[in-house]
């Protein structure tokens, strides 16, 4: 049984440090106080939404925001200074792909509408791109629909997610396919064979990472 395969792994939260994005403004009478569609000081700084990431890639839609203590919740700043993966936090349940996530190097601010996952003590940094090719895997995708159907993915949800830290062949070449496919998302022309094909890899070397061959059939 997949489920009780999976499940016999270490979770997330034992390697990575998750936390949620920043809340901008107490109440609405406040909206946009702080939001502008430029860089009016330096504190500004661009500011990303659960919209604006896909599988493997981040869009940036344009806002700016001046981040400090004068937020509702602005969080601890080391989250956004870290490399991370981002995880969109509303998913229809009734969607394949529930766990859509993105990796920033770009030091993005982020709402909560988004979730962090961060390296503890951001040790190996390179293990953020065999993460983003398991948590986005067709497989953890069934798993996490198989325990939770609410709308929200939660912190708590994520840091149950089945991990494996073995530096194999095999998440070596989860890593680099990532690192294409990411590379491959980010052009302006995409091939959507190629992308395809690149994905459907992933998928393939997660589950024999997992120890599930068989699924592979």
């Amino acid at each position: 049984d997949v489920i009780k395969k999976l499940d016999t792994f270490d979770k997330l939260e034992k390697y990575f440090t998750i936390r949620q994005g920043l809340i901008a403004y107490a109440s609405k009478k406040d909206k946009d106080k702080y939001t502008s569609k430029e860089k009016e000081n330096k504190d500004y700084r661009k500011l990303l939404y659960g919209s604006d990431i896909k599988k493997y890639k981040v869009s940036w839609s344009g806002d700016w925001l001046a981040y400090g203590k004068h937020l509702h919740r602005p969080r601890e700043s080391f989250i956004f200074d870290n490399n991370k993966i981002l995880i969109q936090k509303i998913r229809n349940p009734k969607l394949k792909d529930r766990l859509v996530a993105a990796l920033d190097n770009q030091k993005f601010i982020n709402t909560d509408g988004l979730t962090n996952i961060m390296v503890k003590n951001n040790t190996n940094q390179k293990l953020l791109y065999l993460l983003l090719g398991i948590i986005n895997s067709k497989v953890i995708n069934y798993w996490h629909s198989f325990y939770f159907k609410n709308v929200n993915i939660q912190p708590s949800q994520i840091s149950q997610i089945p991990i494996l830290i073995d530096e194999n062949k095999t998440s070596q070449k989860i890593a680099e396919l990532v690192k294409s496919l990411i590379f491959e998302k980010s052009k302006n022309d995409t091939n959507q064979s190629k992308i395809k094909e690149i994905s459907d890899d992933i998928d393939f070397q997660v589950n024999i990472f997992f120890g599930l061959k068989d699924l592979n059939k």
